[in-house]
């Protein structure tokens, strides 16, 4: 999901920007992405995603460490994301949206498997699911609520 976001957006990573901000490029084909991906792979970050990610299903799977575990997971995504930014990698505007798409990823897949109970639920959060779709149109993203 990460390489097809990227390839569509098309953003240039600030060690390769050409203009204060970076330039946006969408859908460049194969062949110059291949030659030049740093001009087009910044948004969104698949390292933020990745940890993200790693870090929510830990803290989903064992909810009694979460006071030791959420402080220890801002202090590393926070490290990375200024690292990242320090190395010219990435701009702090790619994160946003690789914390939101790891974040609901792991809260989609460990959900999964899981009994519900019959009770109604109060969190409307929690009723939400995304997921990769394959339609006939192409890939997608489905996003499901459910009440």
């Amino acid at each position: 999901m990460d390489q097809i976001l990227k390839r569509s957006f098309g953003r240039e990573s600030p060690s390769a920007r050409t203009s204060s901000r970076g330039t946006f490029r969408p859908f460049p084909n194969l062949r110059t992405y291949q030659k030049h991906v740093s001009k087009y792979d910044a948004m969104p970050s698949g390292h933020i995603m990745s940890a993200t990610l790693g870090w929510t299903i830990i803290i989903e799977n064992y909810p009694e460490y979460k006071p030791i575990l959420l402080p220890i997971a801002v202090t590393w995504l926070t490290i990375l994301g200024l690292q990242m930014i320090n190395i010219e990698v990435h701009w702090a505007s790619d994160y946003p949206l690789g914390i939101g798409i790891g974040y609901l990823i792991a809260k989609s897949s460990t959900r999964l498997g899981k009994i519900q109970s019959n009770s109604v639920q109060t969190n409307s959060s929690e009723n939400w699911q995304l997921f990769p779709m394959l339609t006939g149109n192409g890939l997608g993203i489905g996003l499901v609520h459910q009440f």
